[in-house]
């Protein structure tokens, strides 16, 4: 089988997504990711994790609430997918977005720890895809702010990831995926 067509499909996705690479030590100057002081030394080659992320708001008819969809991909084969009504009634698309982000951010840190427990090289930076430009955009820019208080608990925990360098976010469009 030739994979030379799946490797320039694979690239031609790669080049479309805009990654920004911005200072983050003034808004969070101690962001790091906590990796255990007994991990194992790594015995395999370096593995990247790339995690696809939606959600759908208020699609549940009885409770109104938005049901968030997670589909984690360690290196080309998908190891942890998730599809679960949220906790909490968001009264626009952004807010279950961002609801969506920080449970992508608690998967992913889970994953990650365990990964480098077992011994396992993992790359530096995770890659979130979404596709709310919205909620990309303001995890990738420092000077951004959220008023809304239940929100704001959501988008600080995204960019703290983004700040301690383990996960980047991008923008793909809904007929993408």
């Amino acid at each position: 089988m030739d994979t030379s067509i799946f490797m320039h499909v694979e690239n031609y996705f790669w080049t479309r997504i805009d990654f920004k690479e911005e200072d983050w030590t003034e808004c969070y100057p101690n962001a790091e990711e906590y990796i255990g002081v007994n991990a194992p030394v790594p015995k395999v080659d370096t593995v990247s994790i790339v995690v696809f992320k939606d959600s759908s708001h208020a699609t549940c008819l009885n409770t109104r609430r938005s049901v968030t969809g997670i589909l984690i991909l360690l290196g080309n084969a998908p190891i942890y997918f998730y599809s679960q009504r949220q906790n909490t009634v968001e009264s626009c698309t952004y807010g279950s977005e961002l609801v969506a982000m920080r449970i992508v951010i608690k998967n992913l840190l889970g994953l990650r720890y365990k990964l480098h427990i077992v011994g396992m090289d993992v790359e530096k930076c995770s890659t979130l895809l979404g596709d709310n430009n919205s909620v990309i955009v303001n995890t990738q820019l420092p000077l951004s702010s959220i008023k809304k208080k239940p929100n704001s608990v959501a988008f600080h925990k995204a960019r703290e990831a983004v700040a301690a360098g383990y996960a980047r976010t991008g923008h793909i469009a809904s007929t993408s995926q």
